[in-house]
């Protein structure tokens, strides 16, 4: 399974990802974002043999706009063209007869990072197994995994209200940094790091490192240190408000009885 964020900022798009794939008990470290082209992204969500074959599609048939940018009718023509992919596997799998690769396809998903050749501005599109053109989402943010929906609930508590147009991209990072890790807590199909990348809307890629990784990294643990300093001052003024509770309710009775 996998868990894939897009972001659109003022900046540029950003895509993270965890970095876990799990085959049965086995659980391996993996790429699940990758380089379109000199000004594209993709994050991928499924079984490896469909992605990497939507991947070098991609590649093969529009190197040129993820270089120089889509324009409105080539966005279209992308998005046709993986559904007939799509389509095509589909019935190819049938003749096989094979469930198991035909539920991997069911789970197929991309999020990509691309210049807006109209706008001249990096933008993000989405795309499954049914050519939705939208995914799962909050405003200018797209989830794509087995998590999404915790994923959203995540996003909500950490935002709370913010708006993503007004942040910066330092902030942007580390609430995608977040999420996945808050997810990664909780579940056994998300692991072993996060991945960041960003197209920047002069057509700029880049993939942030180990050392900012690590500042993230070292920020999230803080922040959760905090949480837990919190609440254990509020479950202490609550055993306080208790205790007071009880002893003003024996106070009243004890003087009812007299």
């Amino acid at each position: 399974m996998t868990m894939v964020l897009g972001v659109r900022g003022r900046e540029g798009v950003f895509l993270s990802s965890d970095r876990q794939v799990t085959y049965g008990d086995t659980k391996l470290y993996s790429n699940k974002i990758f380089r379109l082209g000199s000004a594209g992204i993709i994050g991928v969500a499924g079984a490896s043999w469909i992605c990497n074959e939507m991947i070098s599609m991609l590649r093969q048939n529009f190197s040129k706009e993820f270089n120089t940018g889509l324009s409105y009718a080539r966005r279209h023509d992308m998005m046709d063209k993986l559904s007939s992919e799509v389509s095509n596997n589909r019935r190819r799998l049938k003749t096989l007869n094979s469930r198991e690769m035909e539920e991997n396809l069911t789970s197929f998903g991309v999020i990509m990072g691309f210049i807006d050749k109209d706008k001249r501005r990096a933008d993000l599109i989405y795309s499954n197994s049914s050519g939705i053109s939208e995914g799962v989402n909050i405003k200018d943010m797209l989830f794509n995994g087995s998590m999404d929906e915790i994923a959203i609930g995540f996003a909500n508590q950490i935002l709370r209200g913010s708006k993503i147009s007004k942040m910066s991209s330092e902030e942007i990072k580390f609430v995608m940094y977040k999420i996945i890790r808050d997810i990664e807590e909780i579940s056994t199909s998300v692991g072993l790091g996060v991945d960041i990348w960003s197209l920047s809307n002069d057509g700029r890629v880049k993939n942030y490192g180990r050392s900012e990784l690590k500042r993230f990294e070292n920020l999230y643990n803080r922040l959760r240190s905090d949480e837990a300093k919190t609440y254990k001052r509020l479950y202490s003024m609550l055993r306080v408000e208790d205790k007071e509770m009880v002893e003003d309710r024996n106070r009243r009775r004890s003087e009812a009885k007299r």
